[in-house]
């Protein structure tokens, strides 16, 4: 499926802020690029929304054209009853 790059350059910006660090020495935080592919590739090519949770932080806050997003629990809502692509 094709991406709308204009409909979700405002959620790349959010996301590329709003990774989530690894706390553990072990578990390097990982890169905002990786995140970010993670980001489209799954949740918006790929409709994975279950792994929301391991690449935004509880306090994302995502401006959309439609909305303003606020945390997880409401990030998943919006995905769960938009079409993503």
């Amino acid at each position: 499926m094709k991406i709308v790059a204009n409909a979700h350059w405002l959620s790349l910006v959010v996301l590329l802020f709003s990774c989530t660090a690894a706390t553990a020495a072990e578990n390097p935080a990982p890169r905002a690029e990786d995140v970010v592919l993670r980001y489209f590739k799954q949740v918006l090519d790929g409709q994975n929304i279950s792994i929301l949770d391991e690449i935004l932080r509880p306090d994302v806050v995502m401006r959309r054209p439609e909305q303003t997003i606020n945390g997880i629990a409401e990030a998943r809502a919006f995905f769960e009853g938009a079409p993503l692509c």
